[in-house]
């Protein structure tokens, strides 16, 4: 399959609740000591979490994005580089944005 702008890249789909599950990862990789870590890695595996727990990551990667798209811009910067590093290490890697576009914190 050819990649444009209009097409889904080859691989397997990234679930709602693993993009909040990879925005309290990297808050992790950042030093953020966000909760619910435990539940974000069962949602990136793959692995079903009862429904009030996926919530918590939601709620969670909420405030960790409002975070840090209202502070330092070299923070972005560095969570869309530890996003990319989370996608890859969970077999997302298809998915990783080139150096020349958004990552997943705009300001």
């Amino acid at each position: 399959m050819q990649n444009n702008a209009n097409s889904i890249p080859e691989g397997k789909p990234l679930t709602y609740g693993q993009c909040q599950a990879v925005k309290v990862l990297v808050a992790q990789r950042l030093g953020l000591a966000p909760t619910c870590t435990d539940d974000a890695v069962k949602l990136m595996q793959g692995v079903p979490v009862h429904p009030m727990q996926a919530a918590s990551v939601d709620r969670e990667a909420a405030s960790i994005h409002n975070t840090l798209a209202a502070g330092d811009p070299s923070k972005v910067a560095q969570a869309n580089v530890a996003g990319n590093q989370v996608l890859t290490e969970y077999g997302f890697a298809h998915l990783v944005a080139p150096a020349t576009q958004q990552g997943l914190v705009t300001r």
